[in-house]
């Protein structure tokens, strides 16, 4: 698609009727074009040939492709279940708008509420038998250790007092060996107990700790098997992850809902995209962030303003094109998903130049040219052209702005005929 900017409006019925006549005079005329340049004096006396001019001008010419496309919303989110169930109650349907944590489905969730219920008493049963254990048993059993430890080093430091005294009286040989070996024997004796005394206090302590720790670790499983079996049970309330419209349910209270397939589509059509392909020609001239006009017939004849939002670095295998995405505006909600677009994009544009009618080129001889009216008379002009749009070409050599092109009746034209403006001129 090619868009025309500045084109000249060219009047038709006036020309039409003098061209028409210029015709019928053409045929009449004996030997026609040949015999006019044969005979000079023929050639100055024949009649001026009516043509229709356009005043070149300074512009610009585009280049501009068209692309067709599909509208879809800039964001869709899939609502899915993990585990499915069976659908207790509907609360939305298609194209209700929603919150993000809006009710949309209701799972029965009777199993799951027994499950909870068992769950909670297992933690309440862990959770007992930690406390009774680290609250009561434990430090009574500890306290009776501690009591038969502290015996021991009672019984132990009395006997140790008496065994240093009866020691250094048999050093010094005033008891006998008999006599000390009565006191060394009570003194192994109660030095056993205690250290048997501390290293049972010790077992205990360590065994204890061990017991907590496994009562413990029992306890936060019992709370995690709960934590658990609640998230099953949040989840049979199956709510609006976003905010958006809803589309794609059809779903009823009774059916099953199947793990791991969409439920419910939430839409957010605050901005719509439009995606195309580009050929690898197109790709290198289009940039991201550029403006474009998408025209979406169902709804205007006037196009509304896009920007490319991205183009994809790599073509696609099987197609070996580029995908393009436009973003569109649509806060009033009149652009709907899978509505049909053309994509109107610039891909090339020449600035500052200046701009004919294309009609206005003929080829003659292998080379491009057109005639320009001075003082009454046509004059060939062979021109270098540059982009074509519409109806319109830029000239890059040839003619300058302002001067008077002959748009139509140029076919018969003779360099220095003579000619008469019927139509055209400066009006773009």
């Amino acid at each position: 698609m090619k868009r025309l900017w500045g084109a000249p409006a060219l009047p038709a019925p006036l020309f039409s009727m003098l061209f028409s006549l210029m015709l019928l005079s053409l045929t009449l005329l004996p030997g026609c074009g040949a015999e006019r340049q044969a005979s000079g004096n023929d050639f100055e006396n024949a009649p001026s040939v009516p043509v229709e001019v356009t005043e070149a001008y300074r512009g610009s010419v585009e280049v501009i492709n068209s692309f067709t496309g599909v509208v879809e919303p800039e964001v869709t989110v899939s609502v899915v279940h993990k585990t499915g169930g069976k659908v207790a109650e509907v609360k939305v349907k298609d194209g209700d708008d929603v919150q993000e944590g809006d009710l949309l489905i209701r799972l029965d969730a009777t199993e799951i509420s027994a499950q909870v219920a068992q769950a909670e008493a297992a933690l309440d049963l862990a959770r007992g038998n930690l406390a009774s254990v680290r609250d009561v048993s434990m430090p009574k059993r500890m306290e009776q250790i501690r009591s038969s430890l502290q015996q021991a080093e009672i019984a132990f430091n009395n006997v140790k007092e008496n065994y240093e005294r009866m020691k250094k009286l048999y050093q010094e040989g005033i008891i006998s060996e008999a006599e000390f070996d009565g006191t060394r024997s009570e003194y192994e004796l109660r030095r056993s107990q205690y250290e048997a005394a501390q290293e049972q206090f010790r077992l205990e302590k360590e065994g204890q700790e061990k017991e907590l720790a496994v009562l413990e670790a029992q306890a936060r499983q019992a709370e995690a098997a709960l934590q658990l079996v609640r998230t099953h049970l949040n989840e049979t309330l199956i709510t609006a992850p976003v905010s958006g419209t809803v589309s794609g349910i059809d779903l009823n209270p009774g059916e099953m809902a199947a793990p791991g397939i969409p439920l419910v589509v939430i839409n957010k059509l605050e901005s719509m995209r439009v995606s195309v392909n580009l050929t690898e020609k197109d790709v290198g001239r289009i940039q991201e962030g550029q403006k474009v006009d998408v025209l979406i017939s169902a709804l205007s004849s006037k196009p509304f303003q896009g920007e490319v939002q991205s183009i994809s670095p790599v073509a696609d295998p099987r197609t070996k094109t580029y995908g393009m995405k436009v973003l569109l505006p649509n806060e009033d909600g009149l652009i709907k998903g899978g509505m049909t677009a053309e994509v109107r994009a610039t891909v090339e544009v020449e600035e500052n130049t200046v701009v004919i009618p294309i009609e206005a080129v003929l080829t003659r001889e292998g080379k491009q040219v057109v005639f320009v009216v001075e003082e009454g008379l046509a004059r060939l002009r062979q021109v270098a052209l540059g982009l074509e749009s519409g109806d319109t070409c830029s000239v890059l050599e040839g003619v300058e702005p302002g001067e008077q092109v002959v748009s139509r009746g140029q076919h018969y034209l003779q360099d220095g005929e003579k000619v008469t403006v019927a139509g055209g001129g400066n009006d773009r």
